[in-house]
């Protein structure tokens, strides 16, 4: 959680479990940890989180992060964010962080017609 969400600073909200569970925890004011008790990687073992998301068809999303608090991609690779933001991965160059805007929204699932 560090590298996500810098800012992060958790209250547990039960006392440590059994491994290989780890304790629930609440963020106040971001619904980030309260997603994370329901869905929990460590059930499995693993670190604490969620699978990777799919970088797809981002074009039609209207809004970003958990709580829709970033209106669009190029305001989430802005770092005037700030570095304690959630995912605080940023392009300090506009021209950049347009470039991978673009990027990001021409991934589609749609079949481009180019030969294969």
């Amino acid at each position: 959680m560090r590298f996500i969400f810098p800012g992060d600073m958790p209250a547990v909200l039960l006392a440590q479990r059994m491994a290989p569970l780890n304790p629930i925890l609440n963020t106040a004011n971001n619904i980030f940890d309260d997603k994370m008790a329901v869905v929990n990687a460590s059930l499995r073992g693993l670190e604490r989180g969620t699978a990777l998301p799919l970088l797809l068809d981002l074009a039609r999303k209207p809004v970003f992060l958990h709580d829709n608090s970033v209106p669009s991609l190029e305001a989430l690779l802005d770092p005037g964010r700030g570095p304690a933001a959630p995912h605080p991965f940023y392009l300090s160059r506009q021209g950049h962080r347009d470039d991978v805007a673009a990027f990001l929204r021409s991934l589609t699932t749609r079949d481009s017609g180019t030969p294969r």
